[in-house]
C-alpha cells in the first residue's frame, strides 16, 4: 500500500487488459493503490475502446480522441467514496503526450472527475491540454458552483513526454 492519502494509483502498464472482478466481461486496468478502484476501459458508442502501445515507462494507454474513456462503475466497485468530495484539496497528476493540439478553443480532457449531474456541478474537476497547447485545470467548488482555474504558461511539444500535476488546497489551484 502506498501513502495513506492516496485513493489511486493507475500506472497503466500491465499492456493487457485485466479481469479486475471475478466473472466479469468488463475490461479494466488495475488499480495499485491497494485500494481496488479498477477503472473499466471503454469508448462511447461507434468508438474503439483505447489500445494498449509503447507508454513512458513499460506500456500506457492510446487514446485517439474519439471517445474513449477510462471509468468507473460505482455499481461494481463500490469503492469510490474517498472520490467523492475533493474538498479541503486533491492532487492530479499523468503523464501524457500529445500528437496534436485541441481544436481551437476546447480543452483536451487529460483527465475529469464529476459527480455525474453536470459538467458545473459540486466538486467538478479537470485537466487537460487547451487548442493553444498549455495545460489547463479546473475545478467548481460548492457553494455556489465557483470555478477556479489555472493555466501553464508553457506551451507543449507535440510527440515528447510531458508530466504534469494539479492541485488544490481549499483555496488554491496551481499547476
Amino acid at each position: 500500500r502506498y501513502d495513506s492519502g492516496l485513493v489511486m494509483y493507475l500506472p497503466f502498464q500491465e499492456n493487457q487488459d485485466t479481469d479486475c472482478w471475478s466473472g466479469t466481461t468488463n475490461q479494466c486496468t488495475a488499480d495499485k493503490s491497494g485500494l481496488s478502484n479498477h477503472p473499466i476501459i471503454d469508448s462511447w458508442v461507434g468508438s474503439d475502446p483505447p489500445a494498449w502501445a509503447p507508454g513512458m515507462l513499460d506500456s500506457g494507454l492510446y487514446f485517439d480522441g474519439t471517445g474513449q474513456l477510462v471509468w468507473f462503475d460505482y455499481l461494481s466497485t463500490g469503492t469510490l467514496r474517498r472520490l467523492e468530495s475533493m474538498t479541503p484539496g486533491f492532487s492530479a497528476t499523468t503523464w501524457f503526450k500529445l500528437n496534436e493540439y485541441p481544436d481551437g478553443g476546447t480543452i483536451g480532457t487529460l483527465m475529469s472527475r464529476s459527480d455525474g449531474n453536470a459538467l458545473y456541478s459540486d466538486n467538478t474537476f479537470l485537466l487537460g491540454v487547451g487548442g493553444d497547447g498549455k495545460v489547463k485545470c479546473i475545478f467548481y467548488t460548492y457553494p455556489g458552483y465557483v470555478a477556479v482555474s489555472v493555466s501553464g504558461t508553457t506551451v507543449l511539444d507535440l510527440d515528447k513526454w510531458h508530466h504534469t500535476a494539479c492541485t488544490y488546497d481549499g483555496n488554491n489551484l496551481k499547476i
